[in-house]
């Protein structure tokens, strides 16, 4: 939600609210003893209550949402469809490999994880189902009350996603975040950056600046560079409006099914909608081969645990 600019004023249990429906969301008009503070919500999402912090003392009034009101508008789907052809040990793909006693997809969900998501789909390669129950067997409560049933997902990541969308059109989701199932140490957008970028895009992702000299190379010779100053490395969760992204996905099935796209803002640009950028994490690396497993045990070894 687009907050409201802060207001001094002493509280009191004194406080009333309205609000008027609108397309594109909610626009709250809210008085408290006699101070009136607008505060237009940002995204599309069902009508939902607004509430104050109500403290005995003078301080900033801040506007916020009562999570059982705003994550329901907000569902994370995990891509885990994966068969493993790339990495696979003792017989686990790399999703379900263990590192300290978790699998990779454990801790890629409680890392991604954010207050504001609702429901939490996983979508799995069909014949997975063990594996995947072996893996969830030991979420948090808090995430693991909110894991709806899996879903089998496609050939590739891009159809995995689109299906893990459609399976959400009952609940119609207003914003929906996308994250990998091998990327075990993300770090969830914030929601205050969430709802500022989609106050202008369709959607959110984050990024990191490109270090290295990048060269374009054909048949082992160099042809040409990328400017790194314009480059990004694009990691997930990425947070998208889930009309859009459904839109964009099912558009791209439906005219070009064998193109192939690498990640979801692809698929945006590709529809011509608009994709903010964020700081992104190094340590939000992507596991992939044996060498990435490794990483992955001196990184939680280094991590203090309590």
């Amino acid at each position: 939600m687009k907050r409201a600019p802060p207001h001094t004023a002493k509280l009191t249990q004194s406080h009333t609210y309205s609000n008027k429906n609108k397309d594109w969301g909610l626009q709250f008009s809210v008085a408290v003893n006699d101070m009136v503070v607008k505060c237009h919500e940002a995204l599309p999402i069902r009508p939902c209550q607004l509430t104050w912090k109500m403290p005995q003392t003078s301080v900033p009034l801040v506007p916020v949402l009562l999570p059982s009101s705003y994550m329901r508008s907000c569902v994370m789907v995990v891509v885990a469809a994966g068969e493993g052809s790339r990495l696979c040990v003792a017989g686990l793909p790399k999703q379900y490999v263990k590192i300290h006693k978790q699998a990779v997809l454990w801790y890629s969900i409680v890392s991604s994880f954010a207050p504001y998501i609702y429901k939490v789909r996983v979508v799995i390669r069909e014949g997975h189902d063990v594996f995947y129950q072996n893996a969830i067997k030991s979420l948090p409560s808090a995430i693991a009350d909110r894991l709806l049933p899996p879903v089998y997902g496609g050939d590739r990541r891009q159809d995995s996603v689109r299906i893990g969308l459609e399976s959400l059109d009952g609940m119609k989701p207003s914003i929906v975040v996308i994250h990998d199932a091998c990327r075990p140490f993300a770090q969830a957008i914030s929601e205050s950056k969430v709802t500022d970028a989609l106050t202008q895009h369709s959607g959110v992702v984050q990024t990191l600046p490109v270090v290295d000299t990048i060269k374009v190379v054909s048949d082992n010779t160099i042809v040409g560079s990328v400017d790194r100053e314009t480059a990004r490395i694009v990691q997930t969760p990425q947070v998208y409006t889930y009309r859009d992204v459904l839109a964009c996905h099912s558009a791209v099935h439906r005219t070009n099914p064998y193109q192939y796209f690498t990640d979801d803002s692809s698929v945006m640009l590709e529809c011509g909608m608009s994709v903010a950028v964020v700081e992104g994490s190094r340590n939000n690396f992507k596991i992939t081969t044996a060498e990435d497993i490794l990483q992955a045990e001196l990184h939680l070894s280094s991590v203090p645990h309590n």
